[in-house]
């Protein structure tokens, strides 16, 4: 089934529905219905065969986030073509990861990436550019394929559950970044267990902080509010969106509502109309639960678990987040850190020693990774498994062989890299990241995320941060200090 085939249904169920609105800093704010992106996406598709993207074939979509996105996006999937998000302000060592790992027949781009001399070799094999905001010599216009002709009917390639949808790209934070495969199988998974887990209805109108958010979106039926890349459209800019928008559900990271709030108190802005507060994407600190749950007494509030290569993996909300943190400061009987709540039913999790799977690989066996289980309320190393979890990358033999562990039973583990525990009710808790382990003088190891959580909650303190430097090894606290505050 391909992907598209769901946001095909909702055209036709409600074709005259606002599909997307692209918020903007100032002047209008253009919007399109159902029937009128699928328009634009079956012209853009139309255009995309006529230059030669043929099914099976990779389109670099390197657009900000907008309408224009979507369509690209969308547009590649009825074409039959697989997607490759990057990020066009992205550093040109993401992007040149992204071209030698995709291989893309098509780029969609804006001038800047298309000219830029260092990517020019690793898009020769391109048979089509498409600049979006400026007339290149060679290179098709997007604004011009917007409002070329339709297909004669309408453009649709079946694609099977194993066809890549998308290729995204992880952020390269611990190394290299990593070509994340996913197909039209995993995506319609993934959204499955959003809606179960998350449960959205077609008259939602969402806040969509991230890209993904919006194909979720899309897919449910909803209105998607996008957020542009976009200097001038800060957090006030974002508070008047969340207000004039009618918002019902937003899902945002732990920094933008830390700066959000504020703003939304001091104007005492009331947002009736918010029934669902989603956080992800960063630790969660416990001055942003608390501002949060306050700020919105009557929603929904929660916090999700997840990542690129598995979505999601757990949920939490915000009152249970912060009765299990409270609890364990006042008594700090378990390791602490930040709950993220009991696995959703399409994923099992595990926590296994740190360096076991290391270890046990050395014999060349398949491994059982429920033998180097760690006991209950044990520290160790997270891994997850499931049919919404993405098994291998793409052309990175090193990272498939460090971070895909295959199990004797037949089944893949991820390696999340992230610490943690489970509790006795199931509940997981992270710790920290395993390349942010500090080792103290006498040898022990020592987790982040429980330190910072005590430390964020002292009078004055803004956010704090434990980290290792080479002059300070065994660890050095810094203190952020902003606005006059700690």
């Amino acid at each position: 089934m391909n992907l598209a085939e769901l946001l095909r249904t909702n055209v036709e169920a409600n074709p005259e529905k606002i599909a997307l609105i692209q918020c903007a800093a100032s002047g209008p704010e253009p919007a399109v219905t159902y029937r009128e992106l699928d328009d634009l996406v079956q012209r853009t598709a139309e255009a995309l065969r006529r230059s030669g993207v043929k099914v099976g074939d990779n389109v670099l979509v390197a657009i900000a986030p907008s309408i224009n996105l979507f369509v690209v996006v969308y547009a590649a999937l009825c074409a039959g073509a697989t997607a490759v998000f990057v990020d066009s302000q992205a550093p040109q060592r993401v992007q040149l990861r992204a071209i030698g790992v995709a291989k893309p027949t098509c780029v969609v781009g804006p001038k800047a990436l298309l000219r830029a001399t260092p990517l020019l070799r690793g898009l020769r094999q391109a048979r089509a550019r498409i600049c979006t905001d400026a007339t290149l010599p060679g290179a098709l216009k997007l604004e011009d394929l917007l409002r070329g002709p339709l297909p004669t009917s309408p453009l649709w390639v079946e694609r099977s559950d194993e066809d890549l949808a998308f290729i995204t790209f992880t952020s390269g934070s611990t190394g290299i970044p990593k070509g994340v495969p996913r197909s039209h199988g995993l995506m319609r998974r993934q959204h499955e267990s959003l809606q179960n887990n998350f449960p959205m209805s077609p008259d939602e109108v969402a806040l969509a902080g991230f890209p993904m958010l919006g194909v979720h979106t899309l897919s449910v039926g909803c209105t998607a509010a996008l957020l542009p890349f976009d200097p001038a459209f800060g957090i006030p800019e974002v508070a008047t969106a969340l207000v004039e928008r009618s918002i019902s559900s937003a899902g945002l990271g732990p920094a933008m509502w830390r700066d959000l709030l504020p703003l939304l108190e001091a104007t005492d802005r009331a947002l009736p109309s918010l029934h669902y507060v989603g956080i992800g994407g960063a630790p969660l600190s416990l001055g942003v639960a608390r501002a949060v749950t306050r700020q919105f007494p009557e929603s929904e509030c929660y916090c999700s678990y997840g990542s690129s290569e598995a979505e999601p993996m757990a949920r939490i909300s915000l009152p249970t987040f912060l009765s299990l943190t409270d609890e364990w400061k006042t008594h700090r009987e378990t390791p602490g850190g930040y709950p993220v709540g009991v696995p959703v039913p399409e994923v099992e999790i595990l926590v296994v020693a740190v360096g076991a799977i290391e270890l046990a690989q050395q014999d060349h066996h398949k491994l059982a990774l429920a033998d180097l289980a760690c006991p209950g309320g044990e520290v160790g190393e997270i891994v997850v498994r499931g049919e919404n979890v993405v098994d291998h990358y793409l052309s990175d033999a090193a990272a498939n062989r460090r971070i895909k562990i295959p199990d004797r039973d037949g089944g893949i583990w991820h390696r999340t890299e992230d610490l943690g525990w489970i509790d006795e009710s199931g509940c997981v808790w992270l710790v920290g990241r395993i390349k942010d382990r500090i080792t103290l003088a006498n040898g022990a190891p020592c987790d982040i995320y429980p330190i910072e959580c005590i430390l964020d909650e002292v009078p004055g303190v803004r956010r704090a941060a434990l980290i290792a430097h080479r002059c300070r090894p065994h660890g050095e606290c810094v203190i952020h200090e902003r606005d006059g505050e700690t």
